[in-house]
């Protein structure tokens, strides 16, 4: 699970609906923030986004809890209480497997470059990878750099989602800075293949969000504007591309065949069943119902309106484009949110809770279990307000934290989980 990051003014966390902005601003108010706040916020909100109405979002949401479930049930089972970390995975499991597969779908998230003279040359490779040794192909682009040196990289996900958040960000605001890799790579990649579809930046930006609902971004963009080009295809309208995307044939997880409505469910109830399954106690309905609620209001979205990014783009100006977003935020609510203060925001129109701090929790477990993660970086928000504060000694070794007084969303998580007496040892 790769952050999607937007340079220094924020980030995003995929399948955990965390995002961040860096900036001492309140985020409740869209009206009182600054242009640049309120373009970073735009740009990690699209993730959101992208999380509950694209297959590839809630593919992923599910892929990210079954291995945290993996993580779990292998501590559980050991004898010793005193447990390495990072756990490490086995790669031979289904749940090992598939996120093998997530990151060969990802691609390369970060590469040192300042920019791309010119594409030599996308080519697909074929690899076999678990013990069915499946086929899958990874996406290789080779490239000339700014300073003449050769360099290529994997393109998939990472930079599809990216590149889409950058291109609409840029069609709402002025002065959008970021990365050159990943936020430029999908139109670079697009200008190679089809150099006059990609003169209108929202063809990318839609082609990104298509492409999203396939469960091999980077190989299904290049293979769909390939076509395109080798056809001399061109759309006449912006709807064009999805009646287009819509003819296509998918092959869900049980080898059947349909079209890309007849995966949206399949998918949804697969997802909400695994958020569901963090919580393992009772007291956490309002929580479950916000898993419910989100996923089922944006997969009933993209099911009536499959090309709604079109209703928000297809627009005269900025200004009315940027209004067009503002109605998507007041139907889908924000997410957990924080801001350089660490004081936390949460809105939905019909569920207001204070559980959803929970998932910051369950990141931090996740971090911690899988990444190495020392201590717990929720201090600043457990402190607030002081006469609130449940901060103490055991913060920088949270697991050993009870939940009989003063407990902490940590120590929550890792109570409800069976993890009690557990003792991580890092592996420096």
């Amino acid at each position: 699970m790769k952050k999607f990051y937007n340079s220094g003014h924020g980030f995003y966390l995929p399948s955990f609906f965390f995002l961040k902005i860096n900036t001492s601003e309140g985020l409740m108010n869209l009206d009182d923030l600054s242009e640049r706040s309120k373009s970073t916020l735009f740009h990690e909100y699209i993730h959101y986004i992208q999380d509950i109405t694209t297959l590839y979002g809630l593919g992923m949401i599910s892929q990210v809890v079954d291995t945290q479930k993996l993580v779990n049930n292998d501590i559980l089972n050991r004898a010793d209480k005193n447990i390495v970390v990072p756990v490490p995975i086995d790669a031979d499991s289904p749940s090992g497997f598939n996120m093998e597969l997530f990151n060969w779908y990802e691609g390369d998230a970060e590469h040192d470059m300042m920019g791309i003279l010119s594409i030599d040359k996308i080519h697909q490779i074929s690899e076999e990878v678990g013990p069915e040794k499946m086929k899958v192909t990874s996406v290789v682009v080779s490239f000339t750099g700014i300073l003449g040196n050769k360099d290529h990289f994997n393109f998939g996900a990472v930079c599809i989602s990216e590149g889409m958040a950058n291109l609409i960000e840029e069609s709402l605001f002025d002065d959008v800075e970021g990365p050159y890799f990943p936020y430029q790579i999908a139109k670079k990649v697009c200008d190679f293949i089809y150099p006059e579809l990609a003169v209108d930046p929202i063809h990318v930006a839609l082609i990104c969000d298509i492409s999203l609902n396939s469960s091999h971004p980077g190989k299904f963009f290049v293979d769909f504007i390939s076509e395109m080009h080798k056809k001399q295809y061109m759309p006449e309208k912006y709807l064009d591309l999805y009646d287009r995307f819509e003819s296509y044939k998918f092959t869900d997880i049980n080898g059947q065949s349909g079209s890309i409505y007849d995966h949206y469910p399949q998918l949804a109830e697969l997802a909400k069943s695994q958020l569901k399954d963090y919580f393992t106690v009772s007291g956490l309905d309002d929580i479950r119902n916000w898993f419910d609620h989100i996923i089922d209001m944006g997969i009933k979205f993209r099911v009536r309106n499959i090309s709604f990014w079109v209703d928000i783009l297809n627009a005269p100006s900025k200004l009315i484009r940027r209004d067009n977003f503002v109605l998507l935020t007041k139907q889908f609510g924000f997410p957990l949110m924080s801001n350089s203060k660490d004081a936390f925001y949460f809105s939905h129109p019909k569920i207001a809770t204070d559980q959803i701090v929970l998932l910051r929790a369950i990141q931090e477990v996740n971090k911690l279990l899988l990444n190495g993660q020392k201590g717990c970086q929720m201090k600043k928000f457990c402190s607030y307000p002081k006469s609130k504060d449940i901060t103490s000694e055991l913060c920088d070794e949270p697991w050993k934290r009870t939940v009989l007084e003063n407990p902490c969303p940590f120590s929550v998580i890792w109570h409800m989980w069976g993890l009690a007496g557990i003792s991580p040892i890092f592996n420096d």
